[in-house]
């Protein structure tokens, strides 16, 4: 069983390995910050993280999946 919201991040984290979105390391880098504080029980270091990425968001060329991306962001946000 996994934490609520470790999956939509690690399928936030796998967009974000499509080539064309190379150029969103750091926005990468938050979200798997922000997976693993959800994997070590730390909540507000994952939201803190989750903010971060969210100010990422327009390095994604994609646009549907820019959105989808701040949907997803915006959705664990307001679980906390």
């Amino acid at each position: 069983m996994t934490l609520m919201g470790v999956d939509q991040i690690d399928e936030m984290i796998n967009e974000m390995s499509d080539p064309a979105e190379s150029q969103c390391e750091l926005l990468r880098e938050h979200l798997e910050s922000a997976r693993n504080y959800r994997l070590g029980a730390r909540p507000r270091e994952s939201a803190l993280a989750l903010q971060l990425a969210r100010q990422m968001e327009n390095c994604i060329v994609n646009p549907e999946r820019r959105e989808r991306i701040k949907h997803l962001i915006d959705a664990l946000l307001a679980q906390r």
